[in-house]
């Protein structure tokens, strides 16, 4: 009877133990705040990416912009466009007219996929 009552003491201490050394272990891993995972601004280069491709560059007859046509020059106009939607203007450009699709908080996600894509 003395052994088991033995056992179970050492057993207890023993798993007391490792809970308080794995609790120590835990504080000392990573950094603060949690994982990484894909920030506020990765998650807005995506979404205005797939705003981009279906809205303004895509294969339907609304877009006027083909997707193998974009590149650092029309990106720069795009996103000159994009600035500046808001603006009355004498006429409306080629650019001005691919970005009508946009409304809202798309325009601020297409531009900022624009800027970092072409480092504009």
């Amino acid at each position: 009877m003395k052994t088991i009552t033995h056992l179970r003491i050492i057993l207890r201490f023993c798993s007391a133990l490792l809970l308080v050394f794995m609790a120590y272990a835990s504080f000392g891993s990573g950094s603060v705040g949690g994982g990484g995972g894909v920030s506020q601004y990765g998650a807005m280069y995506k979404q205005g990416k797939s705003l981009f491709f279906q809205k303004v560059a895509c294969a339907s007859a609304e877009c006027s912009i083909a997707k193998s046509d974009l590149n650092e020059s029309l990106a720069r106009e795009l996103v000159e466009s994009l600035r500046t939607k808001d603006e009355l203007k004498a006429e409306e450009s080629q650019t001005d007219q691919a970005i009508s699709n946009l409304v809202g908080d798309e325009v601020e996600k297409v531009e900022h996929y624009l800027s970092r894509r072409f480092n504009i």
